[in-house]
C-alpha cells in the first residue's frame, strides 16, 4: 500500500509542504490563529486550512505552480548529489539570497515560479550595492542554470529568465610578486604562513589547498592526488605538485601532526575558511600596504611560470585547467612587466 501523503512543516521556509508524485508542493503558510506546528508520534499537526489545500491539490483542481524556493531547493539538492562541494557552495549562496529577497513586500522564494520574470532578478541585483559586475554576472548565471535544470529535470514549462542580459565580468589581474610575498609572510602567524607558502609555491585553487588531508598526499612523488569525486567538476582527478623543499617540508610536518582531518588549520585548530583568510588579509593590510586575496597567489603562480618560459599547456596541467584558454587570459598579467616584454621583443633581433 502506498504511503499516504501528509503535510509537513518546513521551518526554514515558514510554510506547509507535501510530497506528491515525486514533487514537492507548497500548501500555504501557518494560520496565526492555530497552534504552532509540531511533530508528534502520528505526524504533523497540520491545521484544517492546510488539509483543505491538500485535498484540493489531490482532486486535481487547478493549482499554481511550485514556488521559486521549491524549484531552487530541488536544484541545490540535485547538485549536492552530483557536483563538487565548491560548485554547490556557489549555487547555494546566490539561490538562498534570491529566495530571501523581498519584492513588493513578498519574498521571491514564495512566488509561483510561473510568474517570476527577469524584473525580479533585476530588482534583487539592484539592492546589492557592494556586488561588483562579476558577482552579479555569476548570480544571474547560477539562477539561469537552476531554471534550465528544472526545465530538463522536473517538468518546468520554461525558464522564466532565459536570455536575461548579464553584466560584463571584470578580468582579475591582481597578482602577488615574490617581493610582496616575502614581505607579507614576515607579518603572518605560523599556521597562516604554512597555508600561504604552499599556496604560493604550488598555485592550486584556494579551496584545493584548504581541503587537503593526509589521505590525498603522495610524499614520494611530492604531490597531492584529489580524486575526481572530490575535485572541481567531479570529472577529472586533480594532481597538485609541491615543487619546493619548503612546501614539501610543511606538508610532511602537517601529515605527521594531523593524521585525520584537514592539514591546514588556524590558531584555534579550526579549518581555514574563505572568510577567515579574507579577514586575515584585511588585518594585514595596514602592515603591508596592500589588500591581497588568496586567489592572487594562484594568479601569481601562473604568471611566474609563463614568464619563466614554461609551455602554456604544462601551466594549464599544473594549475588544473582543461585547456590553455584560462591561461591565455592570465597571460595579460605580464603586461605590467615591462622588462620581460622588452626582452621578448628583442628576441630574434640581430
Amino acid at each position: 500500500m502506498a504511503k499516504k501523503a501528509s503535510p509537513w512543516w518546513w521551518e526554514a521556509r515558514k510554510g506547509w509542504y507535501v510530497q506528491l508524485d515525486g514533487q514537492r508542493h507548497f500548501l500555504g503558510e501557518h494560520p496565526e490563529s492555530r497552534p504552532k506546528p509540531r511533530k508528534g508520534k502520528t505526524g504533523w499537526n497540520a491545521p484544517q486550512e492546510i488539509l483543505d489545500a491538500l485535498a484540493t491539490l489531490q482532486k486535481g483542481q487547478p493549482q499554481a505552480g511550485d514556488s521559486v524556493a521549491v524549484v531552487l531547493d530541488d536544484f541545490i539538492g540535485w547538485n549536492l548529489e552530483n557536483r563538487s562541494e565548491l560548485t554547490v557552495k556557489g549555487y547555494q549562496k546566490y539561490c538562498q539570497d534570491f529566495i530571501n529577497f523581498s519584492y513588493s513586500e513578498v519574498k521571491l522564494g514564495e512566488l509561483d515560479v510561473n510568474v517570476l520574470t527577469s524584473a525580479h532578478v533585476t530588482a534583487w541585483l539592484a539592492s546589492k550595492s557592494t556586488w561588483q559586475s562579476t558577482t552579479k554576472r555569476n548570480a544571474i548565471t547560477a539562477l539561469i542554470r537552476a531554471f534550465n535544470w528544472a526545465v530538463k529535470n522536473r517538468g518546468l514549462g520554461r525558464n522564466p529568465i532565459s536570455g536575461m542580459e548579464k553584466p560584463q565580468a571584470n578580468s582579475p589581474r591582481e597578482i602577488i610578486t615574490p617581493e610582496e610575498f616575502e614581505n607579507l609572510i614576515k607579518h603572518t602567524s605560523p599556521r597562516l604562513t604554512d597555508l600561504l607558502i604552499v599556496s604560493y609555491d604550488c598555485g592550486a585553487r584556494p579551496n584545493e589547498i584548504k581541503d587537503l588531508e593526509k589521505r590525498h598526499i603522495d610524499l614520494e612523488k611530492s604531490r597531492a592526488v584529489i580524486h575526481a569525486d572530490e575535485a572541481k567538476g567531479r570529472k577529472k582527478t586533480r594532481v597538485v605538485y609541491f615543487p619546493t623543499e619548503r612546501s614539501l617540508e610543511i606538508i610532511q610536518r602537517l601529515c605527521e601532526n594531523r593524521p585525520e582531518g584537514t592539514l591546514f588549520v588556524n590558531e584555534r585548530g579550526n579549518k581555514w575558511t574563505s572568510d577567515a583568510v579574507k579577514n586575515a588579509f584585511a588585518r594585514l593590510e595596514p602592515k603591508v600596504g596592500k589588500r591581497f586575496t588568496h586567489y592572487s597567489f594562484r594568479r601569481g603562480f601562473i604568471t611566474r611560470k609563463i614568464i619563466a618560459g614554461v609551455d602554456s599547456h604544462v601551466v594549464a596541467q599544473l594549475s588544473g585547467h582543461q585547456s590553455t584558454e584560462m591561461i591565455d587570459r592570465h597571460y595579460s598579467a605580464v603586461a605590467a612587466d615591462h622588462e620581460f616584454l622588452l626582452e621578448q621583443a628583442k628576441k630574434d633581433i640581430d
